[in-house]
């Protein structure tokens, strides 16, 4: 593990033991997962919570697999194409994702952008728009997900 991705989970747990085990634990899966050391660093800063990063490796877990995908570049070229900026959709990314982990349920990548992406254009389009994050709280709460 680099410098700084150390330098990250001391950050990110606040000199608290358990909360540094649990970013360890998520930095460290997320690097034999095969993401991106760049990636990580720009996830985990975004995060709150050390579970989601954990939960985004599973469900792109078939996406890391090829040898051009980048996480964090499919986040990035969703977002150019939505009035939102990629912090606000790894905010929205963390709402959803935290969603699945409540229900104890999992979902590709690939839906999860999907639904993200369907949430930014409706809300982009809305007279009253609540931030991203909130917006995709309130459809999760009112439609759920099929993915």
């Amino acid at each position: 593990m680099t410098v700084d991705l150390r330098k990250l989970i001391e950050e990110k747990s606040g000199g608290i033991q358990s909360s540094k085990t649990g970013w360890s634990n998520a930095v460290s899966r997320a690097e034999n997962s095969g993401i991106q050391e760049s990636s990580i660093l720009t996830i985990a800063k975004v995060f709150q919570s050390p579970t989601t990063l954990i939960k985004l490796c599973e469900s792109a877990s078939s996406n890391l697999k090829q040898d051009d995908f980048s996480l964090l570049g499919e986040i990035e070229k969703r977002s150019s194409d939505s009035a939102y900026t990629v912090e606000e959709w790894l905010q929205a990314m963390e709402v959803l994702v935290q969603y699945l982990i409540r229900a104890g349920r999992s979902s590709s990548l690939d839906m999860l952008l999907g639904y993200l992406a369907c949430s930014a254009d409706y809300l982009s389009q809305s007279v009253v728009s609540p931030s991203f994050s909130e917006g995709v709280a309130d459809f999760l709460e009112e439609f759920g997900f099929e993915g």
